[in-house]
């Protein structure tokens, strides 16, 4: 069960060359504290809870990660680490419960499940894939995109073994389940397209056009709307999730920092603020996006799609989550 919501958001933000986990007040858009978080993380994971959160540490090129780190919420502190060797370049994190976590290694094809409490990994479950890099987790099964076999990989939690590999698409990286937890979104970036998958018969049940590579996405709380950043074609699209049909596109149009060309993922879409982390209030009221190339985080009006405030986030901000305080 979700923890009592009792306070303002405060937006978590990776900054992946900075090697640092920003904590920011959605309200006033200044940074309250930064945690330093291990040498490159990607992806920050906030519990059901909402006590603590993790952040994968992928590592540099020239170096593999092969760390989660845990942060303290109300402390603002890293309070653990959990050692996933001999795998390696850790990344999507989904939480099972407060105490377990799924964590998705691109050093082999595996899907990790480890226990935070205990700060060990319980269990590796091969997906038999190549590199498996989000996932998503519901009733007993997790959900793994893998982006080079263009796969959406299914796990039985309870048997701990892979029941099915669904071609989802080349470049199969980011996916939500919807709000019901009858489908799954899965963004195949290389193919432009959102493929959706039916939970039940797992099958592609629909295949939705997007503008260029399609990276993450996002439900709204009311189960109604999808929101997906398009990194190559600079965009973020809403999508009517009934009528598989997109109703609004913003135009992200940032100034690129200094560095930007120089950077590891500027490939992706050269020349461009390449958005790609996203995250949506939980009371529905705002979307933010991580533009990593652009040094900004902007907060937009989900009824428009408008850019109603910008943070700037030194650092390449990259995974993005919403936490509250709790009671």
């Amino acid at each position: 069960m979700d923890a009592t919501r009792s306070g303002p958001e405060t937006l978590l933000v990776v900054r992946k060359s900075f090697n640092a986990l920003d904590f920011i007040d959605t309200n006033s858009g200044r940074r309250s504290a930064t945690v330093d978080i291990g040498v490159a993380p990607h992806e920050v994971s906030v519990a059901p809870d909402g006590r603590r959160a993790v952040v994968s540490n992928y590592g540099p090129p020239d170096r593999p990660g092969s760390t989660v780190r845990i942060v303290d919420i109300a402390r603002v502190a890293e309070t653990g680490v959990i050692d996933v060797t001999p795998y390696s370049r850790p990344h999507g994190v989904a939480w099972l419960s407060p105490s377990r976590i799924a964590v998705t290694v691109e050093g082999s094809p595996h899907l990790l499940i480890a226990n935070v409490d205990e700060e060990r990994v319980e269990a590796a479950i091969e997906t038999g894939q190549e590199m498996s890099h989000m996932v998503v987790a519901s009733a007993g099964h997790a959900y793994v995109a893998n982006i080079r076999s263009g796969s959406l990989t299914v796990i039985d939690l309870s048997a701990a073994c892979k029941v099915a590999d669904i071609p989802t698409g080349n470049g199969s990286e980011g996916l939500a389940l919807t709000r019901d937890g009858r489908e799954v979104w899965v963004c195949a970036r290389a193919e432009n397209r959102i493929a959706v998958v039916d939970v039940e018969s797992r099958k592609i049940v629909a295949s939705i056009e997007t503008p260029q590579m399609p990276i993450r996405v996002a439900m709204s709380p009311d189960g109604l709307v999808a929101y997906v950043t398009c990194a190559a074609a600079s965009a973020l699209i809403a999508i009517d999730i009934a009528e598989r049909k997109i109703v609004a596109r913003h135009q992200v149009d940032l100034p690129l920092a200094p560095d930007a060309a120089s950077r590891q993922f500027a490939r992706l879409g050269p020349g461009t603020p390449l958005p790609i982390g996203l995250a949506v209030s939980a009371r529905g009221d705002a979307i933010y996006l991580a533009a990593t190339m652009a040094d900004k985080v902007e907060v937009l009006d989900p009824a428009d799609l408008r850019v109603v405030r910008t943070f700037d986030v030194g650092g390449e901000p990259d995974g993005i989550a919403v936490s509250y305080a709790v009671a």
